[in-house]
Formats: structure tokens, sequence, C-alpha cells
């Protein structure tokens, strides 16, 4: 990995995840990119000119104000973690804006959705740019969490093809951390996935010096996000690393049950792959 993009806004989780991103950039020695979008303001055709001149004035000087402050808590924490950042200030579609530019960077680091802040308060729901952007996203919890290299990480694997390239979009990380543990689920595998067994994966981690283990949960009755979530929290892990899992709805390709809670839920930062 060369090169981390964050998003960036004026709420108080932004620091947070900034700091992480930059932990993340300085220890495997990537550049820090910082992505701040002031959403496009539309009105209806009716509205008078002289209304959405006002508006306009308004929107971009609230935007302009809310730019400051993400200014300086992304350079506060480029200096902390002393990496190398610049920092980009946008005007779009938040999904657009933040799906495009995320294809050109190794990792993009957002934070987790708040239900009572819509996307036209400064912030975009992760599922979207995971479904779309086709690079690994790491989403921070709003939780205080730890802000440096994750030394324990978890790995939700299932020989999927998701799991597949999550595990390997995550392995600059995996090898930096101390410890490294495959989670599986006792539950019914597609043909090509059972052959991707566990053990052979283990072997291949050893060979990029991943110190790896397994762990399998022999019941999934309370639901798989479930037992992810509470295996995070007994084995004391400080990133969950998952495939991310969608089926089509109308046309259109939506995450699936254990994908979203584990957005909404995850208590440490979480990397999706899909």
């Amino acid at each position: 990995m060369k090169e981390v993009m964050v998003t960036v806004d004026s709420y108080e989780s932004c620091q947070q995840r900034v700091e992480i991103a930059a932990s993340y950039a300085s220890e495997i020695g990537a550049h820090l990119t910082g992505l701040f979008v002031t959403p496009d303001i539309k009105f209806p055709a009716y509205v008078s000119g002289g209304i959405v001149a006002k508006a306009r004035k308004q929107h971009d000087a609230e935007f302009e104000e809310r730019a400051e402050i993400a200014r300086k808590i992304f350079h506060d924490a480029a200096e902390k973690f002393d990496v190398g950042a610049g920092l980009l200030a946008l005007q779009g579609d938040y999904n657009e804006v933040i799906t495009g530019h995320s294809r050109c960077a190794d990792l993009l680091v957002m934070g987790q959705a708040k239900k009572d802040q819509g996307e036209t308060a400064g912030q975009i729901y992760p599922d979207k740019v995971i479904l779309q952007s086709g690079r690994p996203v790491l989403v921070t919890p709003f939780i205080k969490c730890d802000s440096r290299q994750p030394k324990r990480v978890a790995v939700a694997w299932d020989g999927s093809r998701e799991a597949t390239r999550a595990l390997h979009d995550a392995m600059p990380i995996l090898r930096l951390a101390k410890t490294v543990e495959l989670i599986t689920v006792a539950e019914p595998q597609s043909a090509t996935a059972r052959y991707a067994d566990v053990d052979l994966v283990l072997a291949q981690l050893a060979r990029h010096d991943v110190n790896a283990k397994s762990y399998r949960i022999p019941d999934s009755s309370i639901g798989i996000g479930n037992l992810l979530l509470n295996r995070v929290v007994d084995s004391a892990a400080d990133l969950l690393v998952t495939g991310a899992y969608g089926h089509t709805r109308l046309r259109e390709l939506v995450m699936g049950g254990v994908t979203q809670e584990l957005l909404e839920h995850c208590s440490v930062p979480l990397l999706m792959s899909r």
C-alpha cells in the first residue's frame, strides 16, 4: 500500500478517523490524502433566482467553515504521525466524488454512518462506496478506539471470493500485526469454498510472515454477525477484516444482513472488500 485516503469532515468523530488513517499510513510507509466534499445544492425549477442565490451563499459559507475545521484536524494528525499528506477539497455528489477518488487509492478510510445525520449533513453511508469502489474500505467506529496500527487482527474466513479479496487486500496490515486469527463458522459452504481449507490459508499466510492461527465457532444459531462481533470482543481484537456480501434487489446491488450488521455495530475498525 502506498496511498491511504481518508474522508474528512467537521464532526467530532473525524479526529479519531483521521488519526487511524495517519497511523496506518505511517506504519506501512504510505502517503495520506484527505478528501473533503462540499455537496451540491439543488433546487426545484419553480424556486426564484433570488432565493437560490441566497441559499447558495449560505450553503457555501457553512461548508467553508466546516472545511476549515476539517483542514486543521487533518494537518494536525499528519504532523502527529509524521506522514506525507495532502488534502483535497471538492464539490459534487458525495457518492460520486468519494467512490471515484477511492479508485486512485490503495485503502479508503471512512466513518460509520450515523442514522441521525443524512448525506446532506456532510456524510455518506460506507456501504455505497464498498459496493461501487472496487477498493478495500476501512470503516472506523464512532466509539473511542485505539488509533494505532492494529496488533491483534481478526479475519472472517469462509473460503468465498469476498473473504479472499479482503484477506489479500489486508496483507500489508496483517504483516505488521502481532497476531492474526482466522475465524470460521460451522455453516454450509459452496463446493469451491470447501477447497479453500483454513489450514492452507494459514500456510500461505506463514509464507508472507504473518503470525496466524484459526478459531472455529461451532454454532451459528445466534447469527453470524453477532458471533463475529462477540469474538472480536472476546479476543481483544483491534481490527476485523471481512468480505462485503451483497444481493440484488430491484436491479440494484445492496448489502446483505450480516455485512450491514457489522457496518452498524462493529466497535473496532472494520476492513471490508468486495
